[in-house]
C-alpha cells in the first residue's frame, strides 16, 4: 500500500480529499495540516547539522480520509 498526502488548499477541501480517496482506493490518503511547510522542511533537512536534539514528534499534524461514497 502506498500513503498519499496532501497539502495546502486542497487538503482543507473535503470533497477533493474524499474524491481522491476514492480514486486511490488501494492507498492511504491524509490531509496535513503543517504551518510554513517549505520552511520546516528545509529545518528538518539541516536538523543533524546545527542540533544535536531530536526532532520534536508532532511537527505534523495528519487527518485520514476514509474511501467513503459522497
Amino acid at each position: 500500500m502506498k500513503t498519499i498526502y496532501v497539502d495546502g488548499g486542497f487538503s482543507k477541501n473535503p470533497i477533493f480529499m474524499h474524491l481522491l480517496a476514492k480514486a486511490f482506493p488501494e492507498n492511504a490518503v491524509y490531509a496535513s495540516d503543517i504551518s510554513q511547510a517549505s520552511s520546516l522542511g528545509a529545518a528538518v533537512v539541516i536538523h543533524p547539522f546545527w542540533n544535536k536534539k531530536p526532532l520534536p514528534e508532532q511537527l505534523v499534524s495528519l487527518k485520514k480520509i476514509e474511501n467513503v461514497y459522497l
